[in-house]
């Protein structure tokens, strides 16, 4: 899961090839696991994060833009919707 706000910093489509897994732990804690992939799995990029203080919002947030820093918009950008 990919919070609405991590998705729309990626300009994700319905052709974009996003993967998030989230995970909530019995101390409060949050974990999001995130992927994006081109066609074909040539390039596979991944961003994590945990934390106990932040929103699920937020923690999507900052998994999103480590994505963006490592080049997922512009490989999100170069798929055909």
């Amino acid at each position: 899961m990919l919070p609405h706000l991590g998705l729309n910093l990626l300009h994700g489509h319905c052709n974009s090839p996003i993967a998030g897994h989230a995970r909530a732990f019995d101390d409060g804690c949050l974990a999001l696991r995130a992927m994006v992939f081109t066609p074909g799995d040539a390039t596979t990029l991944t961003a994590s994060r945990t934390s106990d203080r932040l929103t699920p919002q937020a923690i999507g947030e900052a998994v999103a833009e480590a994505l963006i820093r490592a080049g997922a918009r512009e490989m999100i950008d170069a798929i055909a919707h």
